[in-house]
């Protein structure tokens, strides 16, 4: 479907065959996952389209070493795998900074949120938009406030500040933003000089992606999203009514923030959501607390920005498109500053040691259930499961086998987090 962000482009016109797989099961969640193939899809006369062409071509770079191999299933999950990587990557890059600076890695953990790393390991900007902000929350304060800063840290703060501003149109508000807060949490607009002229490389690196990535939103993108279109969609309604939808949507927001596992359509269960924010909420109050009151500031700053901006969102798409568009994506990388800022200096006990990494083990598990439930059988009814027994589609691996690894493999991640928080106390 063509669309104010979509464009035409000159590829081999056999990888149109994705977007016809996707249209048997995406949106539809009482609909499993398909087997179709992609080399197997007819091909239309007309140039392929690629949904979000509009973007800056940088963030598609890293998935596009995938399909190298040819209009194929195959080069369609190579892409995703390149993809992850870079997110898993960016996300080990936050560990190392963490444990180099005896910071907490519960803050983290809070982050990761499971709408977060399923974004991170399929082919979307905002996977890596997100694990580019949680980068620069984690590496921008150090970078204001640690002296000297070590390899690893201004090449996590290098990197975190180009992804995040390519990796979708308005990726340059969210750095300034970011380095707005981090900078009201030094105390001090001095720390801001004093790391510009220390590092000036990387300094300079982040100017021209900055001055690029304002220059494609002003010249490429904003021209093609014309609000003159929404004219024929229906009536226009007076901005309060705008301003209430869009507060009425906060809610929604959060939940998709967290939780959504795919297209707007596989939410979290909703006592896991309630679990993840009240972890959340628990570490930002117990991190404030005993936080500075520079950091406090800045707190209450990024909550006020965060609101503004669902309330832009909203009022913008509707502008274009009569409709209320804002998605947890979008507000999620100001989000995840919450308990990244507040938190991370934090000297938790066993107890709430034990428990944010027990609950954040037991989220992502769930996620995971949840997502291969919806593509093996859909979501229909209390069919929980279903899946063991009748799946319409399953992994190379199966069901079974596939959430074992899952078990494992988080157990493992779980048990790394708690031996290296241990060691800080």
């Amino acid at each position: 479907e063509y669309s104010h962000w979509s464009t035409y482009v000159d590829i081999d016109p056999q990888f149109d065959g994705a977007n016809m797989v996707q249209r048997c099961f995406v949106a539809q969640p009482a609909v499993p996952a398909c087997g179709l193939r992609v080399q197997d899809q007819p091909t239309a006369d007309e140039r392929p389209i690629t949904a979000m062409g509009l973007y800056t071509p940088a963030v598609y770079l890293i998935p596009g070493f995938g399909t190298l191999g040819g209009a194929s299933n195959n080069s369609w999950f190579a892409a995703r795998l390149w993809s992850a990587l870079a997110a898993a990557l960016m996300i080990a890059l936050c560990v190392v900074n963490l444990v180099r600076r005896n910071d907490s890695l519960l803050p983290l953990l809070s982050a990761l949120a499971p709408a977060v790393i399923f974004l991170a390991s399929v082919v979307n900007p905002s996977g890596l938009e997100l694990v580019g902000s949680v980068a620069l929350w984690i590496a921008a304060p150090g970078m204001l406030r640690a002296k000297p800063h070590d390899f690893w840290e201004v090449l996590t703060y290098a990197i975190s500040g180009v992804v995040l501003m390519l990796a979708r149109p308005l990726g340059m508000v969210y750095f300034a933003s970011i380095m707005f807060v981090c900078v009201i949490a030094s105390g001090t607009w001095r720390t801001a000089l004093q790391l510009i002229s220390q590092h000036r490389t990387v300094s300079a690196l982040h100017t021209m992606m900055l001055l690029f990535a304002t220059w494609w939103y002003l010249f490429v993108y904003n021209p093609a999203v014309n609000p003159q279109r929404a004219e024929y969609l229906g009536p226009d309604v007076p901005l309060q009514e705008q301003v209430f939808h869009a507060f009425g949507d906060t809610y929604r927001v959060l939940l998709e923030a967290v939780g959504d596992l795919g297209s707007l359509e596989v939410p979290l269960p909703r006592l896991i959501f309630v679990l993840l924010i009240a972890v959340a909420m628990w570490l930002i109050s117990l991190g404030a607390t005993s936080s500075t009151t520079a950091t406090r500031v800045a707190l209450t700053s990024l909550v006020l920005m965060s609101i503004l901006l669902i309330l832009a969102t909203d009022i913008n798409y509707y502008r274009i498109l009569r409709g209320y568009g804002v998605q947890g994506r979008h507000v999620m990388p100001l989000l995840v500053g919450l308990p990244l800022l507040a938190a991370r200096h934090l000297r938790p006990s066993v107890v709430t040691r034990t428990t944010v990494i027990g609950v954040w083990v037991l989220a992502q598990f769930i996620a995971g259930y949840t997502a291969l439930r919806r593509y093996s059988v859909g979501i229909v009814g209390d069919n929980f499961f279903a899946m063991f027994s009748a799946p319409a589609w399953e992994p190379p691996l199966g069901i079974t086998t596939t959430l074992v690894l899952l078990g494992g493999l988080l157990l493992t991640v779980g048990c790394g987090a708690n031996y290296l928080e241990s060691r800080r106390n």
